[in-house]
């Protein structure tokens, strides 16, 4: 279906001149986006992101009970990436007062790379979605096309979001802010398990004060026995739909300090994109506790990384087979409750099934880092020799200690 715009807020020249060269106020970027107005909130994550496998069918919802059927094809709704298509038909979209409110403005978004279309089957836009991480909590927004609403799809639309968020920013707490005037949407979002946490205000230009309210749902987890608390750590390897969360990893101070990496989505991209892609050897894991990615471990063959191999050579014993990790805890959380030490012992484990050829892992870390290489001793780790390496972070010394451990023996 064709869409003409017919809201009156298409911006000047002047306004989008402005909107590409200064960072936009925070009431303006706060008129950006759809049904839930999503507030300044734009520090941290990013990145584009590639849906995970949905199957043949998508992210499933049934049809509405009315029997006319939403135009969603055969009952499932596709969830991709926002593009530029996406964009430009959402401008079209025009919402019966008060629910104007909800028009785009038509400036360029900002962060495009955190929203996903939702299509159906026959490819038709239906709405968009929007996700961004803050710290153990999962910003959560939508839009669903203007003629689809009041028609009893919402619930669905707003479960099938979520279920596809799950298995990329895994069980998390889920917030959203809602125009308090929308009562339509909040109470479906009671339904769903929402509650009100606060309320504030915002002025927009043409609407004045807004006041609008808060609201969360509690992170769902799987259930276990009552005390019982879980330690085992699964694996999964990192897919792009993951640089967003792990952008946000890196931003984390507890990182920073170490890993010392560039956090632009296009720093991400480079530098992890390849190993995703299976463009290059080394191999990037998340680690997993009830399904959460708390953690990366980075594994390489050293032989595959010459100048890496060189830096040790001096200083230790680099074998022929031999391997090398890089890991950190994303989720500050987890930190300081021996997960790193249970992260590096299992992945050591899992090297020697995953690369028969692997003869021994060699870990050097900066000297300063004590809770890094302590984590390797408790993992089995020993200390083979310490020497000057360039260390991530300028602050540091160039001092290193190595670490090795090799494959058991079958004898």
């Amino acid at each position: 279906m064709a869409w003409t715009r017919r809201c009156p807020s298409a911006p000047t020249d002047a306004e989008r001149t402005r909107a590409e060269t200064e960072p936009p106020p925070p009431e303006e970027r706060a008129t950006r986006q759809g049904l839930v107005r999503l507030l300044p909130r734009r520090q941290g994550n990013g990145g584009k992101r590639i849906p995970p496998d949905l199957g043949d069918t998508g992210v499933p919802w049934e049809n509405h009970a009315d029997g006319a059927g939403p135009a969603f094809g055969a009952g499932a709704v596709r969830i991709e990436p926002a593009d530029d298509a996406m964009f430009q038909e959402h401008d079209a979209w025009c919402y019966d007062p008060p629910y104007d409110f909800y028009d785009s403005d038509g400036l360029p978004v900002k962060n495009p790379e955190r929203f996903f279309a939702a299509r159906d089957d026959d490819g038709t836009l239906v709405g968009f979605y929007f996700f961004e991480l803050h710290d153990d909590a999962l910003f959560y927004g939508f839009g669903l096309r203007p003629d689809l609403t009041g028609r009893g799809l919402g619930e669905r639309f707003v479960l099938a979001g979520l279920e596809f968020a799950r298995p990329i920013y895994g069980r998390r707490r889920v917030t959203l802010h809602v125009a308090a005037f929308n009562e339509r949407v909040i109470r479906l979002y009671q339904r769903l398990g929402f509650t009100e946490t606060g309320r504030h205000t915002e002025t927009f230009d043409g609407y004045g004060a807004v006041e609008f309210i808060d609201m969360e749902k509690p992170a769902e987890h799987r259930r276990r026995p009552a005390g019982q608390r879980s330690v085992t750590v699964t694996w999964r390897r990192l897919d792009e739909p993951d640089f967003a969360l792990l952008r946000g990893w890196l931003e984390q101070p507890h990182v920073a300090r170490w890993w010392n990496h560039e956090t632009t989505s296009e720093a991400v991209h480079r530098d992890f994109g390849p190993a995703a892609r299976g463009e290059e050897p080394s191999e990037d894991f998340l680690a997993l506790l009830d399904d959460r990615p708390v953690g990366l471990v980075q594994r390489c063959r050293l032989a595959d990384y010459p100048e890496y191999r060189d830096d040790l050579a001096p200083i230790v014993d680099v074998p022929a087979g031999a391997m090398s990790i890089d890991y950190l805890i994303g989720e500050p959380a987890q930190t300081g409750h021996g997960l790193g030490t249970r992260m590096i012992a299992s992945m050591v484990a899992r090297t020697w099934s995953d690369h028969p050829e692997a003869t021994c892992v060699v870990v050097p870390v900066v000297a300063a880092n004590r809770v890094s290489w302590r984590a390797l001793e408790k993992a089995g780790l020993r200390r083979v020799g310490q020497g000057p390496i360039t260390p991530d972070n300028p602050a540091d010394d160039p001092l290193h200690y190595v670490y090795r451990v090799d494959r058991p023996s079958t004898s």
